[in-house]
């Protein structure tokens, strides 16, 4: 899956360590247009409070040595939900026109 979330939230030092853990976490996102992508296994849509998703989950698929994390993103800074069946090549696009993607 793909959610979308406002790019201030996903800057937060205390949510991009978790979001970038693997990938640079010290290096701010790029705030172009607001938004950022997060690429990702989903846990529950039912919590009134947010969005719970696992972090990592295709890292962990090719190197078990890799934890997954899960992460509680807050409805508020939810723009957009997608159900991707090819991750990979929503990210390379992604990434074509200008995203980052975590």
């Amino acid at each position: 899956m793909a959610v979308s979330v406002y790019t201030d939230w996903a800057n937060y030092r205390g949510v991009r360590l978790f979001l970038r853990h693997y990938n640079n976490p010290e290096k701010e996102i790029d705030r172009s247009d607001g938004s950022h992508i997060i690429t990702a296994r989903l846990v529950e849509s039912n919590d009134p409070h947010g969005l719970w998703i696992e972090l990592y989950a295709d890292k962990h698929a090719q190197d078990p040595g890799v934890k997954t994390v899960p992460f509680m993103i807050p409805w508020q800074q939810v723009l957009s939900i997608a159900v991707v069946e090819d991750v990979a090549a929503m990210q390379t696009q992604a990434r074509r026109i200008g995203f980052e993607v975590s």
